[in-house]
């Protein structure tokens, strides 16, 4: 269903305040541990949504080079999103 963190499936990390932000996520692959309904039935990632076209270019994206913190070494930039 939509509220598993399966590949595709878009999720947040809720952060309590003072960060008072949520990154989002896109799953590159199943990760169930993540799921609303595993013990103890509560989430701290909520998944949200789908990506119903350009998971291609999702994975492309996950292949860039990235420093040893996790940053891309050459900026990865999304010029246009379609919310449906």
């Amino acid at each position: 269903g939509i509220f598993k963190c399966a590949r595709d499936h878009i999720y947040g990390k809720y952060w309590a305040p003072p960060q008072r932000r949520i990154p989002v996520f896109i799953n590159l692959t199943d990760n169930t541990g993540l799921d609303f309904d595993k013990p103890p039935e509560v989430s701290q990632h909520p998944v949200f949504g789908k990506v119903v076209s350009g998971m291609d270019i999702v994975d492309k994206i996950a292949k860039v080079e990235v420093d040893q913190t996790g940053i891309p070494v050459s900026a990865v930039t999304i010029k246009s999103v379609v919310i449906q």
